[in-house]
């Protein structure tokens, strides 16, 4: 498994440890982003089945995992996003891979995300509004700034459109156990 990104995180995660005091894995919790390691399948019944979590928000079970495509699971597979709560829409695409997905949290942040599944042209236009980013949150604002150069993080355009694409190129690909 390809895992140069993922890897890269963690080892800013660690670094941030050492300045934050935090543990590596919720270095990230101020931006919604609580990673997960070792690369685990989530047990809910609404997470496919054919997918391992990298992170999670931390509220209501929701999580990112990537989706295996032929058998195989890299950073470089689709980021499906799991809200277990919400029992009519529950798993939406939310990146092409993890660089992808990253870039479309890079402003507002990964917590947010969930709001997707039960409001969706509400979410759009608050990702889409750059006053919702992080204006009176200094930790989030550096994390989020971190991410951005780390990664030469670009936001979306056209978020709507990208991830009506997403859903219709990957969420047919989605398993789930019986």
């Amino acid at each position: 498994m390809s895992t140069e990104t993922l890897a890269r995180l963690w080892e800013i995660a660690n670094e941030e440890s050492n300045i934050s005091g935090k543990e590596p894995d919720f270095v990230f919790d101020p931006v919604g982003l609580i990673l997960v390691e070792p690369l685990t399948q989530i047990i809910y019944e609404s997470t496919p089945s054919n997918s391992v979590c990298f992170a999670q928000t931390g509220g209501d079970g929701v999580h990112f995992s990537l989706l295996e495509i032929k058998g195989i699971n890299t950073e470089n597979s689709p980021v499906v996003m799991t809200v277990p709560m919400n029992f009519e829409n529950e798993n939406i695409i939310v990146g092409e891979n993890l660089l992808d997905f990253l870039s479309l949290g890079c402003q507002a942040g990964y917590f947010f995300l969930e709001q997707f599944s039960y409001n969706w042209n509400k979410t759009v236009l608050f990702y889409g509004d750059s006053n919702n980013y992080f204006k009176d949150d200094a930790i989030g604002k550096r994390l989020i700034t971190l991410l951005i150069n780390e990664f030469n993080l670009q936001p979306w355009n056209n978020i709507d459109g990208r991830l009506q694409q997403l859903q219709t190129k990957y969420k047919p690909m989605l398993e789930f156990s019986n």
